[in-house]
């Protein structure tokens, strides 16, 4: 009874409102907060301080706590030294600190051709290599390979793919599948008049046909043995396309950076190899290779809401120099996620922390409050970096994540900010206007999303506008 008193108490002190539903839909757990940016006024709220799973609302602690740790400037680094090595042999040694953008749809300027060519460039012009080995020093990564806490039935699929010292093509890769009335079997011919090919990965297939038109396959474990697909596919598709996490980046990024250097001019490499040893190759540093600036690798985060992008930025709050080794960095998720968590208890200002396990938010044992995350919002208000974030977000009506979200009503154009989703979440968060920070998170939330999406909309005009 005491501890009820006070809590209301305390509720009135801060300005809170009575509680105003955002839905009546009684099995949803819900909490909703509008927060004034220079007060700190609670406008409206129900359950603020319920602690929910928000999905990839996540990702807006991630890249906030990567503006303030790391800086906009900051940018990923892959260096490059060619020299003799141990066995006199002509090496390629190459040097990275786990940058997500080469080969990456989202940023297509970002190619191993460009890497090599940069290398080629570096190079003295009358510099004759006739033999020579690719490696890969591989140390970046200390500790456990994967954030934890996340799903098993995730990791598998192109969403769910993990990060590492070396990404290429944002870690995924096409199955390819095709189905007549009543089986699926993974192809090895492409459409008529497309050249044959072969998928270098084969996995088992559960999958079914359906009459259906969208992909409903589903791939399950982890590397590059005894994975599966299950689900199900359109009928009578001579070739139907899955994305999956792909089985060995590592790999990939060797393969796909000799067959560079040998469209740069080099001839073939004769090894490729990694190593989590530092090399000590006799020769200089001959180039480095720099990722986009880190805001604009966020903004990409926030308005498509790419995991392996949120996993980068994460990973790389832990990072610290490897002692003796020149340009060597390391870092592991212990640290980095105790280097976020900070973040948050730091910027939401509630003596019961958010529960953060992974950067991106595909983790369902992340939870956080609605006054939480508005409380972080109007702290980055307060920051230097508040128009540098807040060009990362979305637009309601607009753009990115938001692009549907309130279009033709009142909230179009008035709301930055982003979503976050997975079964039985939605979630947003943002600011309305130049006013309020807010956020709205439920969780066993209907299937019928549309009618979800409404009701916050009606909500947040009714109290934000």
């Amino acid at each position: 009874m005491k501890v009820a008193i006070l809590m209301i108490l305390a509720a009135v002190a801060m300005g809170v409102r009575a509680q105003q539903p955002v839905t009546t839909t009684p099995e949803t757990a819900q909490t909703a907060v509008i927060m004034d940016l220079e007060t700190g006024e609670i406008v409206a709220s129900c359950n603020p301080y319920m602690m929910l799973t928000p999905a990839s609302l996540t990702k807006m602690i991630t890249t906030a706590a990567g503006l303030e740790y790391l800086g906009e400037d900051f940018r990923f680094k892959t260096q490059m030294r060619f020299g003799k090595s141990g066995s006199l042999q002509d090496e390629l040694a190459i040097r990275a600190d786990g940058d997500p953008t080469i080969g990456s749809t989202h940023f297509p300027e970002c190619t191993m051709g460009k890497v090599a060519a940069q290398f080629m460039q570096s190079l003295p012009a009358d510099k004759k290599i006739d033999k020579y080995d690719v490696v890969l020093e591989d140390y970046y990564f200390t500790g456990a390979p994967y954030v934890s806490k996340r799903l098993w039935e995730d990791m598998g699929n192109y969403y769910g793919a993990a990060y590492g010292t070396y990404n290429i093509g944002d870690n995924a890769q096409v199955v390819h599948l095709t189905s007549n009335a009543s089986s699926v079997w993974q192809s090895t011919k492409g459409e008529k008049g497309k050249a044959e090919r072969v998928d270098k990965e084969k996995m088992t297939i559960y999958a079914k046909t359906y009459a259906g038109k969208s992909d409903s396959a589903y791939i399950y474990g982890i590397g590059t043995k005894g994975r599966y697909i299950s689900g199900a596919i359109p009928v009578n598709k001579v070739e139907f396309q899955v994305k999956a996490a792909m089985g060995n980046p590592e790999e990939e990024y060797l393969d796909q950076l000799s067959r560079a250097l040998v469209g740069a001019g080099m001839k073939e490499p004769q090894k490729l190899l990694s190593t989590k040893v530092p090399k000590k190759t006799e020769g200089r540093l001959v180039a480095t290779y720099q990722s986009p600036r880190l805001l604009d690798i966020i903004k990409v985060t926030n308005q498509k809401s790419v995991n392996l992008f949120a996993d980068a930025i994460c990973y790389a709050l832990g990072r610290q120099e490897k002692e003796g080794i020149e340009g060597g960095m390391t870092s592991n998720w212990d640290d980095a996620m105790a280097r976020l968590r900070q973040y948050a208890d730091k910027s939401m200002g509630r003596q019961v922390g958010a529960k953060l396990y992974d950067g991106a938010g595909l983790s369902p044992m992340n939870a956080i409050s609605a006054y939480q995350m508005a409380s972080m919002l109007r702290y980055i208000y307060n920051q230097q970096y508040y128009k540098s974030y807040r060009s990362t977000l979305a637009t309601s009506g607009q753009s990115g994540t938001l692009r549907s979200f309130g279009k033709g009503t009142k909230l179009e154009g008035k709301i930055d900010g982003k979503s976050g989703s997975m079964t039985g979440v939605v979630a947003y968060a943002g600011y309305i206007l130049d006013k309020y920070s807010f956020c709205i998170i439920f969780n066993n939330a209907p299937e019928e999303r549309n009618e979800v999406r409404r009701q916050m909309v009606k909500w947040l005009i009714q109290w934000g506008l």
